[in-house]
């Protein structure tokens, strides 16, 4: 009867079908003009936006169509790794949604080793969802990208690392630190697969998603065997996830920033890692060498 309890709720995804609409791109490749534009002013009407009488030109439509076509190329998973920007992209969001998965079914399987009564701490669980989602959807509208992701992770190694420092006499801090940590990490564990698509081009956009979700469940299989050292040392699980967490969010700042930026469509478009120091363009000096009838060229570091 649970089996069936869990799976009887897929079947409400099917009117979906109906519901969700087709990429108005995708429909101008077609050559599928009117169902592009009616999608696209029902986006519009639902903004409060008034769009213009003519949206999509019947040139501009037809030099989409040829474009694709010409353009037209079988990407594969390979690709990920074809270009240096593309490739430490790939490898970081692997790693970042490894982490993320971790430690978010980590800190779940973990709660039955928590202090206090194993229900009450079920029900303070089941209740971060709820906050994570809801900080992270404010967070997505109007904060950073990077900056979000990284203090998450970063926010949640610290309060578990603080775990190993509360006596144990203190067991209702315990539960609190470690459930700030889940709050934070639920909202990682959504916010990457925002973050994650954006990062990536539209050709292979849904192959990175589905290696980087297959990492995921890498990290969700390796957190039970995390959540089971709980039972030998209750601060042993907490380090362990900690540590990698703070690592993660130190990492994730490598990330560009795409909040407000447009959605990179070709491998090429990619932007690259956001380097702290990053070397500028070289700049022609002036005074003595240019006396000398010489002019050097000198490289400054900018900071980022």
């Amino acid at each position: 009867m649970l089996l069936v309890a869990l799976s009887v709720p897929g079947f409400l995804y099917i009117p979906l079908w109906w519901y969700i609409p087709e990429s108005p791109r995708w429909l101008l490749s077609q050559g599928r003009v009117e169902e592009a534009e009616a999608i696209i002013r029902a986006a519009a009407k639902k903004n409060g936006i008034t769009p213009p009488d003519v949206i999509f030109k019947r040139d501009d439509t037809a030099k989409l169509m040829e474009d694709d076509v010409k353009d037209e190329k079988k990407y594969t998973w390979l690709d990920l790794f074809g270009t240096t920007n593309i490739r430490n992209i790939t490898i970081l969001n692997v790693f970042i949604w490894t982490v993320v998965s971790l430690t978010y079914y980590g800190l779940s399987l973990n709660t039955p080793n928590m202090d206090g009564d194993p229900y009450l701490n079920c029900l303070f669980a089941a209740g971060t969802e709820f906050a994570g989602y809801t900080i992270m959807w404010f967070a997505g509208r109007y904060a950073s990208r990077r900056l979000t992701l990284s203090s998450s992770v970063l926010f949640c190694g610290i309060t578990l690392l603080l775990i190993r420092l509360v006596p144990a006499e203190l067991g209702a801090l315990s539960v609190t630190l470690a459930m700030l940590g889940k709050i934070t990490i639920t909202g990682a564990f959504v916010f990457v697969y925002l973050y994650g698509t954006e990062l990536l081009p539209t050709v292979v956009r849904n192959m990175g998603l589905g290696i980087t979700t297959m990492a995921s469940r890498a990290g969700s299989t390796v957190s039970a065997y995390i959540a089971y050292m709980g039972t030998y040392d209750r601060a042993l699980p907490y380090i362990l996830m900690g540590c990698i967490s703070i690592v993660c969010g130190i990492v994730s700042l490598l990330l560009p920033e795409t909040k407000d930026e447009p959605l990179p469509e070709n491998i090429s478009q990619v932007k690259p890692l956001h380097w702290f120091c990053r070397e500028k363009k070289p700049v022609m000096t002036n005074g003595q060498e240019k006396k000398n009838g010489y002019q050097g060229n000198k490289v400054e570091l900018e900071l980022e």
